[in-house]
């Protein structure tokens, strides 16, 4: 049984691929086999359409649509309006009248262009921020993008309103990663549901899930439950799950294959049960060689095209679950590096939780029966502190709970801060610490030192604490446009101390 045969009552299985994908060969026989629906993975980014002003550049996606179409295939549009991989022209230096204008002029020329053709089109795509504090109030969640600044907060509205005028057929999508994240499914829900109630056309939200071996089924479950009560149908618009400790390696091993599957599996059997409301489910890719997180194995297809045990897990995931609960249930057991006394030990910072990777590091650390000492060591080749929160500059931020509690909010062991590459020093949770840190400049980037002075526990050979590191990368505009961590990917590490890391502390 292929995939679009075992989902034909339930949903779309679609996959998100390059117009070569689609030349004759393996490739086009599995994709025909397997899928019935085809994303765009990079062709229709307005960059690639409009680079230049007037300019616009159809051949590749022209060809994307005929071939999908050609082969029987729905297709997808991805993406109308987006902060990044857009000319900057479109919205730098210019009044709100000239960006709405550009706006306009090429969601005119390219929706308009694929009237008929395009089944649903992701009009707007990230527009919020990760740090949420109050998502009810999501004007104030959102990113502060260059279309923010040209136009203002109703440029979303504008976007979807031009859509709906172009092409009235279509099904239009608002995308985003992490919503199963809570302040941001919130911050979601309340845009489309304050949006939808001033009669703008949004139909869908696109639930981008590139999800890691960390990511919680219930989680994912939340928000689908949280959607489906604003009447609009929902799609998994780039699913993959990365199996982010496999970084390294050649291939997954045969238990790491199992985790992937069982994982693949869980969640599959949370969108089956969510059939009347989910249109669509939508793979990053093909095959993990071609995957834009290769080194990660985040796909259903091995690079020579032969399928995973992820794939044969989601054909009957609700049978793959049952028979492998007992073995594979377990939660996903926290990192851990033993730290000694007088001597470091590296750890590195390269657990993505944002769809854009960019600074990265490594640390070391010692201890002592008084402190820990902390060396962070960050690659970024920019660095920005203007922002007025410390977690959307060039930062680091350090979290410890000292009893190892794994808890799923602060305790008065448990503290957390944050160090810019000025070394201006923000204590973010917790009762506050006794903290000494030093920052300098690097020529890749910059180095942080923090001595931490333990405030309830007198450690020992064996001693274990829970740990975590997370690097905050800023572009050239101020804007946070990627984090790295140690071990926890979720966006809570400021307020729970659930999936930390750990530490343990030899003589």
């Amino acid at each position: 049984m292929k995939l679009k045969d075992a989902y034909k009552e339930f949903f779309l299985i679609g996959t998100a691929i390059p117009p070569c994908s689609l030349n004759e060969g393996a490739r086009l026989d599995l994709i025909k086999k397997e899928f019935n629906a085809i994303t765009a993975e990079n062709v229709m980014k307005p960059i690639l359409v409009q680079e230049k002003k007037g300019e616009f550049t159809f051949e590749e996606a022209d060809k994307i649509v005929s071939k999908t179409l050609e082969n029987g295939m729905t297709m997808i549009g991805h993406t109308l309006c987006w902060h990044q991989q857009s000319p900057e022209w479109m919205y730098t230096n210019v009044t709100r009248q000239e960006a709405i204008e550009n706006l306009y002029t090429h969601i005119e020329n390219v929706a308009g262009r694929y009237k008929g053709k395009i089944a649903a089109w992701d009009v707007c795509n990230e527009v919020f921020n990760d740090a949420i504090e109050n998502p009810k109030d999501w004007r104030s969640a959102l990113r502060n993008s260059l279309w923010l600044e040209a136009i203002g907060e109703d440029y979303i509205e504008l976007a979807f309103r031009k859509v709906a005028e172009i092409d009235p057929e279509a099904t239009l999508y608002y995308n985003d990663y992490n919503l199963n994240f809570e302040s941001k499914r919130e911050a979601t829900y309340y845009m489309v549901k304050e949006l939808k109630e001033k009669g703008v056309k949004i139909d869908g939200i696109g639930m981008q899930g590139h999800y890691n071996m960390a990511t919680s089924p219930e989680s994912v479950e939340e928000s689908i439950k949280l959607f489906k009560t604003l009447d609009v149908e929902i799609s998994i618009t780039e699913f993959d799950i990365t199996f982010n400790e496999a970084q390294g390696q050649e291939k997954l091993t045969e238990e790491q294959e199992k985790q992937q599957a069982f994982l693949y599996a869980s969640i599959f059997s949370i969108f089956r049960k969510y059939k009347d409301v989910i249109k669509r489910v939508t793979v990053w890719g093909i095959d993990d060689a071609t995957s834009w997180r290769a080194d990660r194995f985040p796909l259903l297809f091995n690079a020579d095209l032969s399928p995973k045990l992820c794939y044969h897990a989601i054909l009957e995931p609700e049978k793959f679950v049952k028979e492998n609960l007992m073995e594979l249930a377990k939660s996903i057991e926290p990192i851990r590096k033993t730290v000694y006394e007088n001597e470091s030990e590296q750890i590195n910072i390269n657990q993505y939780t944002m769809a854009w990777e960019g600074a990265t590091g490594t640390a070391k650390m010692t201890w002592s029966k008084m402190c820990l000492n902390i060396c962070v060591d960050v690659i970024d080749n920019h660095l920005n502190a203007d922002s007025k929160y410390p977690w959307e500059q060039d930062s680091v931020g350090i979290f410890i709970d000292e009893n190892a509690a794994r808890s799923h909010m602060f305790h008065v062991d448990d503290y957390a801060f944050i160090v810019n590459y000025k070394n201006e020093l923000t204590i973010v949770n917790g009762s506050n610490p006794n903290i000494t840190t030093n920052v300098e400049i690097t020529d890749t980037g910059y180095r942080v030192y923090a001595e931490v002075k333990f405030k309830t526990i007198k450690p020992k050979d064996g001693t274990i604490i829970g740990f975590e590191i997370q690097i905050n990368d800023a572009d050239r505009s101020g804007r946070r446009v990627s984090v790295a961590k140690f071990c926890d990917t979720t966006e809570y590490s400021h307020q729970s101390t659930a999936n930390y890391g750990q530490l343990i502390l030899k003589n």
